[in-house]
């Protein structure tokens, strides 16, 4: 990391996405289980104490700077990035909900975390560095778990090709927002 303000902005922007993603997940347990997928809304329910722990280890990383309150700091890279996410919230199958989630926020997610470890210095960034290698860990995971469960839909409903056309509309407005974090 080249320096503490640039530290604290990923720190803000990750501490965003991963609470934003705590209240989606969260928010379609209730209504996944009353649909009849008890074990999907289990999942989405693990997924969402994951992204919770996640925005609280990030908020223990936003610095105490009088220029930049930690406050001020927690909130999405750019209006682009907010707009994406909140399109993948809107989404009501479970299929477009879990295409969202698993196919474009956290692979894009998991490629911002392994960038900004590529940057970390061990002699300075030590706490930043384990941050995102436990996140990381949980993601991947999640997203192993998040796509067999959305195969597993898409294979019983037939409905690969609604799930393609979500995932590149989404993709394209996601690629144009770029990164979801510095």
């Amino acid at each position: 990391m080249p320096d503490i303000v640039d530290a604290g902005r990923l720190a803000g922007q990750a501490c965003w996405i991963e609470q934003r993603l705590f209240e989606i997940l969260g928010g379609w347990v209730a209504d996944t289980a009353r649909g009849n997928e008890p074990e999907l809304a289990r999942m989405l329910a693990d997924h969402a104490h994951h992204h919770s722990w996640h925005a609280e280890l990030w908020r223990d990383r936003l610095p105490e700077l009088a220029e930049h309150p930690p406050a001020e700091a927690n909130r999405p890279r750019s209006e682009a990035v907010a707009d994406v996410v909140d399109a993948v919230a809107d989404a009501e199958s479970s299929i477009d909900r879990l295409v969202g989630v698993y196919r474009v926020l956290l692979p894009r997610l998991v490629a911002d975390y392994d960038a900004a470890l590529q940057t970390t210095s061990a002699l300075t960034d030590g706490p930043t560095a384990r941050v995102l290698k436990l996140c990381l860990a949980d993601l991947r995971d999640d997203q192993r778990d998040g796509e067999d469960a959305l195969e597993t839909l898409i294979g019983s409903s037939g409905a690969a090709t609604t799930a393609d056309a979500r995932q590149a509309s989404l993709a394209a407005r996601a690629d144009a927002a770029g990164r979801l974090t510095d």
